[in-house]
């Protein structure tokens, strides 16, 4: 499930519908109705697991109350700058995987690079570790247990991105990294802010 804000069906091709003032046109179907209804799909065995996106940590303690089938992902946008810990340690005590999305903090190339890409400590660890900054920032989410999936078009961003898995940060360098945490959102959806479900 996206997002837990509801959406109405326009067309295959118009996933996202708009009404004329630009917001999005929502509907007030509760997630939890939708919720039980992938589940159906697992009891089909139409699908194998269930995954959610977007969901905050009210709107997941609420799931979980409620579902027979505990989601096996959740998917948030992840990075130095916003990291959910209370969210991710519910997660992890009912062993949902989160995946990290937007993880390397920068969705477009018209964005500025955030500050821990120059900082000097992160500088310091690449050159130990012999990375660039990107990969031990791919590192920090690795080690605080979530899976990231970065955005990479060109073939040498793609191979940098997987060579991710000889090293580890040590404990004071991850502890460096909670210095950025400042809940610097990029994604904020606020075409939906209206919705009785909106996450942030």
């Amino acid at each position: 499930m996206h997002s837990p804000v509801g959406v109405h069906y326009n067309s295959d091709e118009d996933m996202m519908p708009h009404l004329e003032n630009g917001e999005l046109w929502t509907n007030n179907v509760d997630y939890l109705d939708t919720y039980k209804s992938m589940e159906q799909l697992v009891d089909l065995g139409l699908v194998r697991s269930l995954g959610l996106s977007n969901f905050n940590l009210d709107q997941l303690q609420r799931l979980l109350l409620s579902c027979r089938i505990k989601p096996a992902a959740l998917q948030i946008e992840c990075h130095p700058e916003l990291v959910q810990i209370p969210l991710m340690e519910l997660c992890k005590l009912h062993n949902i995987t989160v995946v990290a999305y937007s993880p390397l903090g920068r969705p477009t190339t018209g964005r500025p690079l955030p500050e821990f890409y120059k900082d000097t400590k992160v500088v310091e660890m690449a050159k130990k570790y012999q990375k660039t900054p990107a990969q031990v920032v791919l590192r920090y989410l690795i080690d605080l247990g979530t899976v990231p999936i970065p955005k990479a078009a060109q073939k040498g961003h793609l191979k940098e991105n997987l060579d991710v898995f000889d090293f580890k940060l040590t404990t004071e360098e991850l502890l460096h990294f909670e210095s950025f945490n400042r809940g610097q959102r990029i994604w904020k959806f606020e075409k939906a802010k209206h919705h009785q479900y909106y996450p942030y």
